[in-house]
């Protein structure tokens, strides 16, 4: 069971990704309502399997707090690409660094 949530999640981050990149790519607003869709039902994906694989989320520890707090990051992501609060490129190097952060606080789970 642990695997296919750890699948789910890991698709539902490529997902992430994926609609960042249609966000980014799409300039005259055609895939608007897929890339929403696409983003939406990865930030569902990424949050139940997440919770899904700690069954009881441990409280004296943090690195999962601060999983959710990236959550909101990366939800936050395709409204900063499509409004132009920051250029593309700061938008995908932003999302990026989310990632490589999230990814070292689920592996390592420092803190």
């Amino acid at each position: 069971m642990f695997l296919t949530f750890k699948l789910i999640h890991l698709v539902g981050v490529m997902c992430i990704f994926l609609s960042l990149g249609l966000a980014i790519a799409d300039t005259q607003g055609r895939w608007k309502k897929a890339t929403g869709m696409i983003h939406g039902i990865a930030l569902v994906l990424m949050l139940i399997t997440g919770f899904g694989m700690l069954q009881k989320p441990p409280m004296d520890q943090f690195w999962w707090m601060a999983k959710i707090v990236i959550w909101l990051g990366f939800g936050a992501s395709l409204t900063l690409a499509r409004k132009k609060f920051l250029p593309p490129v700061g938008v995908g190097a932003g999302v990026i660094v989310l990632g490589l952060i999230a990814a070292y606080l689920g592996v390592m789970k420092p803190f």
